[in-house]
């Protein structure tokens, strides 16, 4: 799959010299249009199928994020534990994270936070975005002051699994300007009150009846349908969880 869209980006780099800036723009349209379609039909296919219901749940996130509009936006993923937030935000994650220039996913912040000083994480972010490991800061405050020179300017995706203090937000997001133009900003988090009234909300329910008997026949029996003297256990087990 990325071997074809190697191919086709060397293509029209070599011919862009040759043509007009029309003729180099619409291409370039091209070029995005099929790497987009190889990339999300590959993981789609070979990734995701396996994931109960997480179709419906990328599609609807791509919506709230409106990849391909100017601006910096923020979307937080809510609900309660064990639904799955964390599952869909790693998926939306790596379908979309080829189409920003850098993209970083920090795992479980709220664990991470209480094992390590915030300045940590900022670290982690740092180096994940500007593709180059090193301990840029030494305390938090200075992390606030560096994201921002550093990443203004940078298209980039982040996702902050598990958020659930204000000081995770302060010190790793900030204010959406932080971030270049086109940037997405995406949170999981149990605490809706940490999502701003300005930004986008995907709630994340438990599932129904139906695909959590899915769900439960792949971890429990893997495969999708059990044998019939199996299935009214499945259904007794289901019921039972809610």
């Amino acid at each position: 799959m990325f071997l074809y869209v190697s191919i086709i980006k060397k293509a029209w780099s070599y011919r862009s010299s040759y043509l007009c800036r029309n003729e180099s723009e619409e291409i370039q349209q091209i070029v995005d249009r099929i790497s987009s379609k190889l990339c999300k039909t590959g993981y789609s296919v070979s990734s995701l199928q396996d994931i109960v219901g997480i179709n419906a749940h990328l599609e609807k996130l791509e919506s709230l994020l409106q990849i391909g509009i100017n601006g910096v936006l923020m979307v937080g993923i809510w609900g309660i534990g064990g639904v799955g937030k964390t599952t869909i935000a790693r998926a939306i994650f790596d379908t979309l994270s080829y189409r920003f220039k850098a993209a970083c996913f920090l795992a479980d912040v709220k664990e991470n936070a209480k094992r390590n000083q915030l300045h940590s994480l900022q670290n982690i972010l740092l180096s994940e975005l500007l593709r180059k490991k090193d301990d840029y800061v030494n305390n938090k405050l200075d992390g606030k002051c560096m994201i921002p020179t550093r990443l203004c300017s940078m298209k980039v995706l982040i996702v902050l699994d598990d958020v659930d203090h204000s000081d995770h937000l302060e010190y790793l997001e900030g204010d959406l300007r932080w971030f270049g133009n086109g940037s997405r900003v995406v949170i999981t988090t149990r605490n809706r009150q940490l999502i701003e009234n300005d930004d986008a909300v995907y709630e994340v329910s438990t599932l129904p009846d139906d695909e959590a008997m899915l769900l439960f026949n792949q971890h429990a029996f893997k495969k999708k349908f059990p044998d019939v003297r199996c299935k009214t256990f499945s259904l007794e087990v289901v019921v039972m969880m809610g």
